[in-house]
């Protein structure tokens, strides 16, 4: 199986952590130039370029993973999409070539955040819109140490802002965070896991392993469906908040930078 850990993928991951990533598409909409050719960086599986050709002419999105480019390029073809491999900190394009531009979850990825935001800034145009997400640190790692073992660098608001404003004029700040409908979803999700885990634990002659693939799914599901886990599948992208108050208790930060 193709390995996209960290990505988000449509009829892959499960459907509440799917509508957290389409509602940051869904919020950059608002604000890219219309009629003109927007920016991904790193993105991804390509779910967003159907978002955002909804109002710019065309769409170039970039990643440096070979299987999530051969899977956008194949679900999401569109005379008006590009999915190209490059490097974020070494893009091809000549200054000032994109009046939007987007990157979502990667910013904490990198190794030098710098050198990225310095190169955003070339492509961008004088008035162009830079619109960028990553992890709330209070809230992702409280403690200090990294949860995710494939970030380099977390933020909070406050180091985010300053981040940001090393390379632009303007920055405003918006905070992402579930409603209380799919913030009770994802926990009888969460509570589901952890009801499948102990049922593995529990069976320790491995009777499961008698079973076919298709049937163990089907008693999987049945079970978690008993614990509630059939509810988060009907979040959707409305029940994820965009606002500038509270950041420090927003899960996602997420900011419009400006030259």
């Amino acid at each position: 199986m193709t390995n996209f850990t960290e990505r988000a993928v449509p009829t892959i991951t499960a459907n509440f952590l799917m509508q957290e990533a389409v509602a940051r598409y869904v919020f950059a909409k608002k604000y890219i130039s219309a009629h003109k050719t927007v920016l991904d960086l790193a993105c991804g599986t390509g779910y967003g370029s159907q978002i955002l050709l909804k109002k710019s002419n065309s769409y170039i999105g970039i990643d440096i993973n070979d299987e999530a480019l051969s899977y956008a390029q194949k679900k999401y073809a569109n005379p008006n999409a590009s999915f190209l491999k490059m490097d974020v900190n070494d893009l091809i394009f000549k200054n000032h070539s994109f009046e939007s531009v987007v990157a979502f979850e990667m910013i904490e990825h990198l190794e030098n955040q710098h050198t990225f935001l310095k190169e955003v800034s070339r492509v961008l145009t004088p008035k162009g819109v830079f619109i960028v997400s990553t992890p709330n640190r209070l809230i992702q790692s409280p403690n200090g140490k990294l949860m995710s073992p494939y970030h380099t660098k977390e933020y909070s608001p406050e180091e985010f802002r300053r981040l940001l404003k090393k390379h632009f004029s303007q920055v405003t700040t918006y905070g992402q965070r579930k409603s209380k409908k799919a913030l009770q979803s994802v926990n009888k999700f969460m509570f589901s896991q952890k009801v499948r885990q102990a049922l593995v634990d529990i069976d320790v002659l491995k009777f499961r392993k008698l079973l076919d693939g298709d049937t163990k799914e089907f008693v999987w599901k049945y079970v978690g469906n008993l614990v509630g886990r059939k509810e988060q599948e009907h979040v959707t992208k409305s029940d994820y908040i965009m606002s500038k108050n509270n950041l420090d208790s927003a899960e996602y930060l997420i900011a419009l930078c400006k030259k």
